[in-house]
Formats: C-alpha cells, sequence, structure tokens
C-alpha cells in the first residue's frame, strides 16, 4: 500500500481504528528505540513533555478531477524546544517521527493484506462506509473517475456478502449440535411457498388436514 492510500484510509477510518493504528505503529517506535537507545527510550517515557513534541497529522497536496483532496500525506511535526533541557532533543524528535511514519504504513498494510481487499479496494471499503465522504470526494482521494469507484464499490459489497455467507458457515460448523442428524421436516407444498431464504424450515403438519391447506405461517417453526 502506497503512502496515499494508507494516509487516506488513515483519516477517513472510524475512531477505533485509527486509535487502534495510531497506537500500534507508535508503540513499535518506542519499542525500537528502547532496543537502540536506552538514554532516548527513558526520555520517551519520563518527561511528560514528549508527547507534545512530536504529530502525525494528515494533508493533502492537491486537488482531484472534481475539486476534493487529492495526494494524502503523512506530515510528521516535531517540536524539539519543548525538551530544551535534552542536548538531543532534535534528532531524537526527527527519528521517532521517521519511525512513526514507517510503522503506520506497514501497520495499515497488514491489516489490509490479512483482508480480501486489494489497496484501494481496502480504501474503498472505508471510504464508502463514511457517511461524511461523497463519492466524489472518494474518487478524487483515489485518484479515479466516480464511474470506477462505484464499479469497485460494487466489487467490494460482492466480496463482504460471500464473506459473511462463509462466516455464516463457519458458525454453524462450530455449533456442538451441528452435526446431528437434521430433524427438519417439509413437504412439497410447504417449499414451494417458502422463500429460499428462509430455509431451512421444520413444517408440523396440523391434525389430518392437508399441508397445502394450511396456512404455511402455521406450520413453520423456527429452527
Amino acid at each position: 500500500m502506497d503512502e496515499a492510500i494508507a494516509a487516506f484510509t488513515m483519516k477517513y477510518a472510524p475512531s477505533i481504528k485509527n486509535a487502534e493504528w495510531h497506537q500500534r505503529s507508535l508503540k513499535r517506535a518506542i519499542d525500537s528505540i528502547q532496543r537502540e537507545s536506552p538514554e532516548w527510550y527513558t526520555v520517551m517515557i519520563e518527561d511528560g513533555r514528549f508527547g507534545g513534541a512530536i504529530g502525525m497529522p494528515i494533508y493533502a497536496s492537491a486537488l482531484g478531477q472534481y475539486g476534493y483532496d487529492t495526494n494524502f500525506e503523512f506530515n510528521p511535526t516535531t517540536q524539539p524546544e519543548l525538551l530544551d533541557d535534552f542536548d538531543e532533543a532534535n534528532a531524537l524528535c526527527e527519528e521517532v517521527a521517521s519511525r512513526w511514519k514507517t510503522n503506520l504504513i506497514d501497520v495499515i498494510s497488514s491489516d489490509q493484506e490479512a483482508s480480501m481487499f486489494s489497496p484501494k479496494e481496502y480504501a474503498v471499503f472505508i471510504g464508502s462506509r463514511n457517511p461524511k465522504l461523497s463519492e466524489k470526494e472518494v474518487a478524487d482521494a483515489l485518484g479515479i473517475a466516480v464511474g470506477t469507484y462505484r464499479g469497485k464499490v460494487g466489487r467490494v459489497r460482492k466480496k463482504v456478502q460471500t464473506a459473511r455467507a462463509t462466516l455464516a458457515d463457519v458458525e454453524i460448523t462450530e455449533k456442538s449440535d451441528a452435526w446431528g442428524r437434521a430433524s427438519y421436516s417439509a413437504s412439497s407444498s410447504v417449499l414451494s411457498r417458502v422463500d429460499e431464504s428462509q430455509l431451512p424450515v421444520d413444517a408440523k403438519g396440523i391434525r389430518r388436514v392437508p399441508d397445502h391447506e394450511v396456512p404455511v405461517e402455521l406450520l413453520l417453526e423456527d429452527p
């Protein structure tokens, strides 16, 4: 995943996902500094001002064909002057910010690669669900036409539907009683009147009245 797609995805992801990526990537930077420079690590952990000394805003550097932001970038900011009593404050802030940015792209890419989506499809998945974004905004952000964006949205939705169907099958097989002999019973008369999406059903006969003479709603019980 390139930086522009990662930055757009980060900027418009749900807040909980944004926070997860933010924290995972910064933790990786902190852990690597701990291994390589204990003195720097001590400053990062013990000096309460360090948190304000680096930031990771996301900006767009251009406008797309529909007049909306495109070419998103991570723009690390540093304020080493906040750590004025530490001689290597500038080097520390620059190094942590650089590692943080690299790690951000890595953790977002890792989640995308673990999904069923390509990088652009993953961004479309996020963007199409954000209620604050229009079709043209997402299309411009990804550098594609609206028609292309709609096609990608269709493919993303199809993949989600397929995944949900697969998950439903997984949930069935994980139930402890899933492997017993099925007790569902339904006559042709019942099946002909029930939508396929409702199957399987268990239809019980009422006295000796033929199934076809009884309203199907009275015959069906929840499986």
